[in-house]
C-alpha cells in the first residue's frame, strides 16, 4: 500500500533529502485500528501552500474527503497525513540532546528513530546513526529531572488535599506523576520517549523496571490512591537504585533538602 512508488515520486517534487513513515506505520504496530498513514517529509524549507495543494490534491484519490484541512490527502480508502520537518531544526536537536538538553529528545524518537525510510538520500541515514546511541547527558538530565519530579508529586500531593483542600488538583498530581514515572523507566533503559500511544508497546521489551510496571500503572489510575503511587515511586527508585546507584542517591538527598525547605517555609509563614 505505502510501498506505492508514485506517492513517494510525487512527494519528490518537495525536493526533500529525505521521506520517511513515522507513526504506527514507521515503528510497524499498526493493526486493523490504525486510522492513517503518517509519512515526514524532510526539507530545508517549508514549500508554499500552492506547491502543496497542487500535489497533495494530485495524491488524492477517490471520492472520500475530509471535513478538515491540513496537509492530509485520502487515497484507497486511506487517510496520509503528511508532517514537513525542516532539517537543520533536526539537527539541530540531535547536537542538543548530546549535550543534556531535553526539548528535542520527543521529536527525535519520533522523526528519526522510529521511522521506516522510504527515500533517502543519505541524509536521514546520517541522523539516525547519529541518534542511535541514547546520549548519556541525556540521561543524566531526563533521569534525574523526572525521578525527582516522582518524589515531589507525593509531597504536593498532600498540599492539595490536605493543606488547600484542593481535591481535583489532587487529582491532576497523580497523573503527573505516572508520566514522571513512566520517563523515569525510559532514561533508566535508555531509550528515547515519543509519545504516550506507544508507550506499552516500548516498556514491553524494557529489563529495567519493576514487576508488573504496567499492570500498576493501570491499577494506579483507575484507583487513584496516592498510597499506590508512594508504593510505586518507592519501586521505581529501589530498582533504578541497583544500576544507577550515585544519580539515585543525588535525586533523593536532593528530595529530602527540598522537603526540609518546604517546612522551613511554611514554618516561617505560619509565624508572620
Amino acid at each position: 500500500m505505502i510501498n506505492e512508488k508514485y506517492i513517494v515520486n510525487e512527494l519528490r517534487k518537495f525536493n526533500p533529502k529525505a521521506i520517511a513513515l513515522w507513526g504506527s506505520y514507521g515503528m510497524g504496530v499498526q493493526d486493523r485500528f490504525t486510522h492513517d498513514v503518517d509519512i515526514v517529509v524532510y526539507v530545508d524549507k517549508t514549500p508554499n501552500k500552492e506547491l502543496k495543494k497542487k500535489i497533495l490534491q494530485k495524491l488524492a484519490m477517490g471520492k472520500l474527503s475530509l471535513p478538515w484541512g491540513g496537509d492530509f490527502f485520502v487515497r484507497d480508502n486511506e487517510i496520509y497525513e503528511i508532517t514537513f520537518i525542516i532539517c537543520k531544526d533536526i539537527e539541530q536537536k540531535i547536537k542538543d540532546i548530546k549535550i543534556g538538553r531535553t526539548y528535542g529528545e520527543n521529536d527525535i524518537a519520533i522523526f528519526v528513530v522510529g521511522t521506516r525510510t522510504l527515500y533517502d538520500t543519505g541524509w536521514l541515514k546520517s541522523q539516525k546513526t547519529k541518534a542511535m546511541a541514547y546520549p548519556q547527558e541525556l540521561f543524566r538530565s531526563v533521569f534525574k529531572e523526572n525521578l525527582l519530579l516522582s518524589f515531589r508529586k507525593i509531597h504536593h500531593y498532600n498540599r492539595a488535599l490536605n493543606k488547600r483542600n484542593q481535591p481535583l488538583w489532587a487529582q491532576y498530581v497523580i497523573n503527573r506523576g505516572v508520566n514522571y514515572l513512566v520517563r523515569t523507566i525510559f532514561a533508566a533503559n535508555k531509550k528515547y520517549y515519543g509519545k504516550d500511544k506507544w508507550i506499552e508497546y516500548e516498556m514491553s521489551k524494557f529489563k529495567i523496571k519493576p514487576k508488573r510496571f504496567e499492570q500498576k500503572l493501570v491499577e494506579l489510575l483507575k484507583a487513584r490512591d496516592i498510597k499506590l503511587y508512594e508504593q510505586l515511586v518507592k519501586e521505581v527508585y529501589n530498582i533504578c537504585k541497583k544500576h544507577y546507584p550515585k544519580e539515585s542517591k543525588e535525586v533523593f538527598e536532593t528530595d529530602r533538602q527540598l522537603q526540609k525547605l518546604d517546612a522551613e517555609i511554611e514554618l516561617k509563614k505560619l509565624k508572620i
